[in-house]
């Protein structure tokens, strides 16, 4: 595209600008006419009124065909663009034509709405889910019940395990996520049956060669350092179902080991082990049977629909993105808002389905389908990222309008950039955009850059709804036209269409642009700063909206071939290769392919960009042998490893009275083993995240205990009558377990001490009772549940002092470190130039770099979120957390981390720098550096604020002058005669100040939150105690 400068682009739109003259004259006394008829509507007339009535032709792309046709384009107020149709296209829907009445006359309409709701309700996914995982766990319970199940399991008192795998491995869950729960409990039983092994074989040694005192020392050791090593990776992977794997673990050490080992030192735990791993095999079958023969649920089938959920809703996006931007509306309204949360829950739940269709896929053989899904998967996010830019782009030009009318309302203020170069001619051109024909434009140029958006408007409004109108219907018709289960939709014609429309819109895009530049307030160099900032915002907001747009379509024509990728994969007749068991048809693994990754450029991480803004090395004398020494014990630092040995020295604590003589009786009456389970298992590394199950736990340990003790009274403790009742509280427990969005382990609660009340209960009676404590064959059930819910007392309380008072870790304390942490690292990054680039000699192209370490910052930003639903938990002596200000730190935070992503995303799209790009790029490197320095000392500022607890200076640096010289600069190369630079070229840099724009917005919160928290400094934080 030609700049304004350029002669062919001046003569070339010559005769447009006549014309558009006509137009605004036209539209203009058309105005003053309806004023005139309607003089009590006078006073509503607005400057928005005028813009949101625009018609004009145009043409569109129709999807299927490709044809080209011509339509006339309506710009008004109106919340979507869900009328597109009938607007460009002929509806043909005959409108207040009734339905058929029904002569049929229902006798009993009350039992047929009763029947619906029945049969609404059997449907429903929500009762299939919970009766699933009800009868899973009422055909667990028959391994105590059922005698011959039972006498199959052998002698053996913890025949209930069978219904704990059931509770903790429950059947809702797809395909893929249960082949991944058998691989996690796979190797959770090899690592405990490991260690019980090795420990009993060493204990066995030392106590037959008369070392009574040093095997009990290795069965101590042995199992503390094996659960302290089970809380690491519990922690270290967080899944749901490796965190359920870990707790049958520790179940499985803690009864082979543990009691086990003090009850019979001298020989190796062999018949436990084996009716161990018959127990939790018999429970894992059990549940993986349930899942895959009762209403099986795929993690293809749920990707699919994902997909499709993500095409309708960024349809709906784009169509109100791009809305509320013509017509100049505000983009964080409560319909956008929750677009946009649907939207990020979808990519939650895409990454999700991918992660279990792996597994799926893999196991049976289709791994080339898993590439695929990925592809789409990844484009999918781009897209969804792309929207954000648009949605950047729409908030800053109703940032723009809006300084602009509170200009209006109080002239005097000085509240914006807009503020300076208001001018007083706007007054003359209300109607500018009441056109009728593009013959009519005014002779005279508009002066303000406020009318630059309406210019922008008039000229490309048309085509842009035209243009998503085209990628609107091929949203809604891929991938998966006819639902999840139905063939990809053929691509091959919507790819044709896209192209075309693509083309189309470019053409019209540069002569929009072309058109905008050519605006007095553009060819001119004498005019003031001020100026020339609100023009380069404005034209910053429209050329990143329209080139953002485009690279939305290049993206979705990618997902298209991606599709058509698919479409040909499932067409081949042999499918299913299991490429991934081949292992000796594996190459080496190859280098990684492209500039993002093996550019020398690239390999500068963190600690490089930090050490060149310090510009401080330390120096090698210093590295004596007890740096050393002092370095490498820095691991211990680490929270993680803090609590493998919180939880070892804990276990042990415990578990030595197991092995004493005076309180081994004890320990086994009050099952000691259990304390420790319930201690291991609730461990977490913070405090806040130790105490936040505590209420419930006591809670439901109180109900799953009284509930059992009167179900067995009432019962007489009749087997068909325990199975029943048991099947019944599954039902309310199941539910809490799958849909409470918070304490679902609530539900878990209950069942797991009603199984070790009823359960264990019922196999005493059936001479299964290995200790004879507690009644023997004649259980006296009301002393099992007291001792139950005691022994979970104790590991609760025995938790809470140990996460308190060793190697404690505060969520509050980690929540101000992690923030501070982030905002530095944020500040490095920023700092370290988003737009740098270097010089490849090897193919003699300049790439951009990048932005770096992002994987990094998301990381630290899921801890922080995880901190701070932990905080609250924790006591404090001043008073409540506040939570919603940190809460609100997080928001910030986030919005400006989702900015450097949405840069990156242009970024990623084409790394190659122009000579173009280039040259504008290396122009206003010395402005783009101050500005990211004042940025990183703003970041740094409210880092030292928050790891000190210091309040903030009441005038901190100012970032407003920075951007706005670095503004100024851009609109000074825009003039510059000795290059000719298109649109194109400006694309890097709009994106960019759109981006800065947002950060400076969301520091200016950071900092207002920060004074809100630490306010103002008082006497004692000055006194040296």
């Amino acid at each position: 595209m030609s700049s304004p400068n350029h002669p062919a682009a001046d003569e070339a739109l010559s005769d447009d600008d006549d014309e558009c003259i006509k137009v605004l004259t036209m539209a203009h006394q058309s105005v003053k006419h309806s004023q005139r008829l309607a003089p009590s509507h006078r006073s509503d007339f607005s400057f928005d009124t005028a813009r949101r009535t625009v018609h004009r032709q145009g043409s569109l792309i129709l999807p299927e065909t490709g044809e080209r046709v011509h339509i006339q384009s309506y710009i008004r107020e109106h919340p979507s663009f869900d009328d597109e149709t009938t607007l460009l296209i002929s509806n043909h829907t005959t409108y207040g034509t009734q339905p058929p009445v029904s002569t049929n006359r229902n006798l009993f309409p009350g039992t047929t709405v009763f029947l619906r709701r029945i049969a609404a309700l059997v449907v429903s996914e929500k009762f299939r889910a919970v009766m699933k995982c009800a009868l899973t766990y009422l055909l667990a319970s028959l391994a105590v019940y059922y005698q011959p199940l039972s006498d199959f399991i052998g002698h053996t008192d913890s025949k209930h395990v069978v219904a704990t795998v059931a509770v903790y491995f429950h059947p809702y869950r797809t395909r893929g996520s249960m082949y991944q729960s058998l691989i996690f409990v796979s190797v959770s039983i090899a690592f405990s049956f490991a260690v019980s092994f090795s420990c009993g074989l060493l204990a066995a040694y030392c106590y037959t060669h008369g070392q009574d005192e040093l095997s009990y020392v290795v069965d101590l050791v042995c199992s503390s350092a094996a659960l302290g090593v089970i809380s690491f990776w519990k922690q270290k992977i967080s899944k749901p179902t490796f965190n359920t794997a870990c707790s049958l673990a520790s179940i499985s050490i803690i009864s082979t080991v543990i009691r086990e080992g003090s009850l019979h030192a001298g020989a190796i735990p062999v018949e436990k082990l084996k009716s161990t791993f018959g127990i939790v095999c018999l429970g894992t079958c059990l549940s993986c049977a349930v899942c895959f023969l009762i209403w099986p649920t795929s993690a293809v089938d749920n990707l699919r629909a994902s997909l499709n959920e993500s095409c309708n809703l960024m349809s709906s996006l784009l169509s109100n993105v791009s809305h509320k931007f013509l017509v100049g509306e505000n983009i964080n309204l409560k319909d956008a808002v929750m677009l946009y949360s649907r939207m990020k829950l979808n990519i939650a739940s895409l990454n999700a389905s991918l992660e279990e269709a792996q597994y799926e896929l893999y196991v049976s053989g289709r791994e080339g389908e898993y590439g695929v899904f990925k592809k789409l998967v990844s484009s999918t996010t781009a897209l969804v990222r792309l929207l954000d830019g648009l949605r950047g782009s729409a908030e800053m030009q109703w940032m723009l309008l809006q300084a602009y009318r509170s200009h209006q309302e109080n002239p005097e203020s000085d509240s914006s950039t807009l503020d300076s170069f208001v001018d007083e001619t706007l007054s003359r051109s209300q109607s500018f955009f009441n056109a009728q024909d593009v013959n009519d434009v005014p002779q005279e140029d508009p002066i303000d850059p406020y009318k630059l958006f309406d210019v922008f408007v008039f000229h490309l409004g048309p085509s842009l709804k035209s243009f998503i109108f085209t990628i609107k219907a091929i949203l809604k018709r891929i991938p998966f036209e006819l639902g999840p289960d139905s063939p990809v939709t053929e691509t091959l014609n919507y790819q044709h269409s896209l192209a075309s429309a693509i083309d189309l819109f470019n053409e019209k895009q540069q002569l929009a642009i072309q058109q905008l530049y050519k605006q007095q307030i553009f060819s001119s160099m004498e005019q003031n700063i001020d100026l020339a900032v609100g023009q380069e915002e404005v034209a910053a907001s429209c050329g990143n909206f329209s080139s953002v747009l485009k690279e939305f379509a290049n993206e979705l024509k990618r997902f298209l071939e991606c599709l058509e990728e698919y479409g040909d994969l499932k067409d081949q007749t042999q499918t299913r290769t299991f490429n991934w068991l081949k292992f000796w048809n594996r190459s080496p693994l190859e280098s990684r392919k492209g500039i993002a990754y093996n550019h020398p450029t690239n390999e500068r991480n963190l600690n490089s960009a930090l050490t060149k803004l310090t510009r401080i090395s330390r120096p090698v004398a210093s590295k004596t042998w007890n740096y050393r020494l002092w370095d490498s014990l820095r691991l211990l630092k680490r929270v993680d490893i803090q609590l493998a040995f919180r939880v070892g020295i804990g276990a042990f604590c415990i578990s030595i009275f197991a092995f004493l003589e005076p309180t081994r009786q004890i320990f086994t009456q009050w099952r000691g083993e259990w304390a420790l389970v319930i201690y291991s298992i609730m461990m977490n590394k913070s405090t806040g995240g130790t105490s936040m199950t505590v209420k419930w736990r006591f809670l439901g340990t109180f109900m799953g205990a009284y509930g059992a003790c009167l179900v067995w009274y009432m019962s007489g403790g009749h087997p068909y009558a325990l199975a029943l009742v048991g099947a019944a509280i599954a039902v309310p427990s199941f539910y809490i377990i799958i849909y409470w969005k918070a304490n679902n382990a609530f539900g878990r609660f209950i069942l797991l001490t009603y199984n070790l009340t009823a359960l264990y209960s019922y196999s005493m009676t059936m001479k299964d009772d290995e200790d004879g404590n507690e009644g023997g064959d004649n259980p006296i059930v009301g002393e099992i549940a007291f001792h139950r819910f005691v022994a979970v007392a104790l590991g609760v309380c025995w938790a809470l002092i140990m996460a308190n008072f060793v190697l404690p870790n505060s969520a509050r304390s980690r929540l101000k470190r992690g923030l501070a942490i982030l905002w530095l690292r944020m500040g490095v990054i920023w700092n370290s130039d988003p737009l740098s680039y270097s010089y490849d000699p090897e193919t003699m192209l300049t790439y951009l770099v990048g932005i770096r370490d992002q994987q990094g910052v998301r990381g630290i930003m899921n801890e922080l979120e995880s901190l701070l639903k932990q905080a609250p938990m924790e006591y404090r002596l001043k008073g409540n957390f506040p939570e919603a200000t940190y809460s609100s730190l997080l928001k910030s935070t986030t919005k400006i981390l989702d900015s450097f992503q949405n840069l990156s995303t242009i970024i990623e799209l084409d790394r190659v720098l122009t000579p173009n790009e280039e040259y504008v790029v290396r122009y206003t490197a010395g402005e783009r550096k101050e500005l990211q320095h004042r940025i990183f000392l703003i970041l740094y500022m409210v880092a030292s604020a928050v790891k000190l607890g210091f309040p903030i200076p009441s005038k901190p640096a100012s970032i407003d002058h920075a951007k706005d010289r670095m503004l100024t600069k851009l609109h000074e190369v825009r003039h510059r005669l000795d290059l000719v630079l298109q649109n194109e070229d400006y694309v890097l840099l709009y994106s960019y100040v759109l981006v800065t724009s947002n950060i400076v917005e969301e520091l200016d919160i950071i900092l207002e939150l920060v004074l809100e928290l630490y306010g103002s400094v008082s006497e004692s934080a000055l006194e040296l105690m």
